[in-house]
């Protein structure tokens, strides 16, 4: 894009601003409506009839968004690159990148913490929720004579301006008000003024970006030069919310296709609320009045007056004779209105939220009601989830195609992965470059959805008839969402070799007494281990086959511990005969007859009885 001066730029944000003022004003107005800012319908014929009218407002809508906030927010953040039978090397490049990903949004986390700002993932659904766009910056920062940083900044889309070209956002703008010492803290420019009191005036300041420079202007001056921002293209993001395409209809102009672009989680509620609200106000009204009614005073001329409120306790009115005060019946509301109501309040639970999410439940459901009702919550948390992932996703595109262009230097990360591994290391550009692009998801499972997931894989693994219906690295990283497949596996041969060999077993528990200071215990493992060892040699020397050596002799096959009879550690094997070692036995010698001859078999030189004795 050529160069742009202060002038154009600021021509183009008005116009932008003109074409999308129905949608800005309806970011207003759901702002308002979250706030519980308190008002009624007014009728234009009669702008003055609420005027000392009670006023009743729910607070559904501002409880309704704080709980997809809190859902949104505590969900958890899966990016995983699929693997695709490729090398072990390869592999480890993918989880290298995953982790350049994770590090960079808790890097990022970290800063906004610092300036007092929620983190990302909470912005980014508190934004979509309540605005509907999600947009802002996502970029390296460079500064002259500073460390370099990571900078993703949500932007609230009521102040911010774009264009789209046919291959994406081809420029932005986020304008933003400052006074004149704040702008001379930023970016060391003095604005001049005629009035003292200017200084605490805003002055709107314009932040541009395209796909070549940044630049910073004010009305009439220049704040930031033009300078490349060394991303590959525009480093913002932007993400409309919703599954609706764009749907313009023939008689409807760009503004009023703009009103309804990128909705609210409000969209469905707003009338709903304003209708409870009106129906409510005139309850609250009348049960008001319950406590001051009005009244008549009967006397001789009609001219007595009661100067004071007769429904105060014990409140003294002196009468004369044939004076009385009578009470006016007051309004009372139509025998239907609960009814109405009640169709209310059910068309706002079908645009929200059931009553179960928070855990109410006006009459006994069954467990299939309950779990039907719950399944409504998807409907509003699941496109959320969605819309916040491709702003991630996006997020995590623009840093890894800037950073690959090895214009900044290495970055040393840490941090948590979705499976709450920590990991600290130094990631180059090469591996990002040589990375797969992620796969981003958000996942809001409950304690009991992990439970019904662990059920689920093992089912998988044992399948029927033995044979399981996916593998071990399937089942990890597809169904339960587990990051790094490869550590997982090495950790679990890692496990498996430990309990395999019993001497292994002994030297852990050894070391993990020493480390705890039991060395009493540590001394008995020791003195294990030493027999063990001795036993193994003298086998090797015997030349017999070597099994599981010292299983069965110490504590039934574990190696640990007295024998299945409850006796010590065996003798030592240089004792044994070599029966006991598994030597054959000798062969028979012919000359001994003995138990090996049949019964009844002479013995050799024996007399031999008389014929017929």
């Amino acid at each position: 894009m050529a160069r742009i001066s202060k002038e154009d730029i600021i021509k183009k944000v008005e116009a932008h601003e003109n074409a999308t003022d129905g949608l800005r004003q309806r970011f207003e107005n759901d702002w308002a409506f979250y706030q519980l800012e308190e008002h009624l319908p007014v009728d234009p014929n009669r702008p003055d009839e609420n005027v000392g009218f009670k006023i009743y407002t729910s607070s559904g809508p501002q409880v309704f968004v704080d709980k997809l906030i809190a859902w949104g927010a505590s969900a958890k953040l899966f990016m995983h690159i699929p693997e695709h039978g490729e090398l072990p090397h390869q592999r480890d490049v993918d989880n290298s990148k995953e982790n350049f990903y994770y590090g960079m949004i808790e890097a990022n986390d970290e800063r906004l913490t610092n300036l007092g700002q929620p983190k990302l993932q909470e912005q980014l659904f508190a934004f979509s929720t309540v605005r509907g766009p999600i947009c802002g910056r996502a970029m390296f920062m460079k500064p002259k004579g500073a460390p370099q940083y990571v900078d993703i900044s949500p932007w609230d889309p009521l102040h911010v301006y774009w264009g789209f070209g046919k291959k994406g956002l081809e420029w932005v703008c986020h304008k933003t008000s400052y006074t004149k010492a704040e702008i001379k803290a930023n970016w060391g420019v003095n604005i001049d003024g005629k009035n003292p009191d200017d200084d605490k005036e805003p002055i709107d300041v314009y932040d541009f970006y395209d796909t070549e420079i940044n630049k910073v202007v004010v009305d009439g001056k220049t704040l930031k030069k033009a300078t490349p921002h060394g991303s590959p293209g525009v480093p913002a993001f932007f993400q409309a919310s919703g599954s609706m395409p764009a749907i313009k209809s023939r008689n409807t102009g760009q503004s009023s296709f703009m009103d309804s672009f990128s909705e609210s989680a409000l969209k469905s509620i707003r009338d709903g609320y304003r209708m409870f609200n009106f129906a409510m106000s005139i309850f609250t009204e009348l049960v008001s009045r319950a406590r001051d009614s009005s009244f008549t005073t009967t006397s001789e001329h009609g001219e007595k007056q009661v100067g004071v409120n007769p429904w105060i306790n014990r409140q003294e009115i002196q009468l004369a004779g044939g004076e009385k005060i009578e009470v006016l019946p007051n309004m009372e509301m139509v025998g239907n209105t609960m009814e109405y109501i009640g169709i209310i309040v059910g068309e706002i639970q079908r645009a929200s939220l059931p009553h179960t999410a928070y855990g109410e439940l006006a009459q006994a459901l069954s467990g299939f009601a309950i779990t039907q009702l719950r399944k409504g919550i998807d409907t509003q948390i699941g496109p959320r989830m969605t819309h916040v992932a491709k702003a991630i996703k996006q997020i995590c595109t623009l840093l890894s195609d800037q950073y690959a262009t090895g214009a900044f230097d290495t970055v040393s990360l840490s941090g948590f992965g979705n499976d709450r591994k920590y990991f600290s290391m130094e990631i180059t550009p090469e591996v990002v470059k040589a990375g797969c692009q992620p796969q981003v998801e958000l996942i809001g499972d409950l304690p009991e959805d992990m439970n019904a997931k662990i059920v689920a894989a093992q089912m998988m693994r044992e399948g029927p008839d033995g044979v399981p219906l996916a593998s071990d690295r399937y089942i990890r990283t597809e169904h339960m969402k587990w990051q790094n497949n490869d550590n997982i596996e090495k950790e679990l041969w890692e496990q498996k070799a430990e309990r395999a060999s019993p001497v292994a077993v002994l030297w852990n528990l050894f070391e993990n007494a020493m480390v705890q200071g039991q060395y009493k215990i540590a001394y008995i493992y020791l003195r294990d281990l030493q027999i063990m060892a001795q036993q193994q040699m003298a086998t090797l020397t015997s030349g017999a086959p070597v099994g599981n050596v010292g299983g069965d002799e110490l504590g039934g096959g574990n190696g640990v511990g007295p024998s299945a009879g409850g006796a010590g550690p065996t003798l030592n094997p240089q004792v044994l005969p070599e029966a006991a070692l598994g030597a054959s036995p000798p062969p028979p010698d012919p000359r001994i007859v003995g138990p090996f001859v049949p019964p009844g078999t002479p013995r050799p030189g024996a007399q031999q009885p008389p014929l017929g004795a």
